[in-house]
C-alpha cells in the first residue's frame, strides 16, 4: 500500500468513526452527521496533504470538531 493509500485509508476510517460519534451522540441521521463532518474544519485540516491529524484518533478529532 503507497503513503497516499495509507493516507486515504485513515481519513476514510476517521470518518466512519465521527459519524458515528454524532449520531450516537445526537441522534442525527446519518445524511445529517457526513454534512457536518465533510463541512467542518477539522475534516478540512485533515485533507491536507501535509496535516498530522490523520495520526490523531477519532475520538480527539471528534471532540476537538465538537468545540467548532
Amino acid at each position: 500500500m503507497s503513503k497516499e493509500q495509507t493516507r486515504e485509508y485513515l481519513l476514510n476510517r476517521i470518518v466512519d468513526k465521527i459519524t458515528e460519534f454524532y449520531i450516537a451522540d445526537t441522534g442525527m441521521q446519518i445524511e445529517d452527521a457526513l454534512h457536518k463532518v465533510y463541512n467542518s474544519k477539522i475534516y478540512e485540516a485533515l485533507t491536507k496533504p501535509d496535516s498530522y491529524l490523520v495520526s490523531q484518533s477519532p475520538s480527539y478529532l471528534y471532540c476537538l470538531m465538537m468545540t467548532e
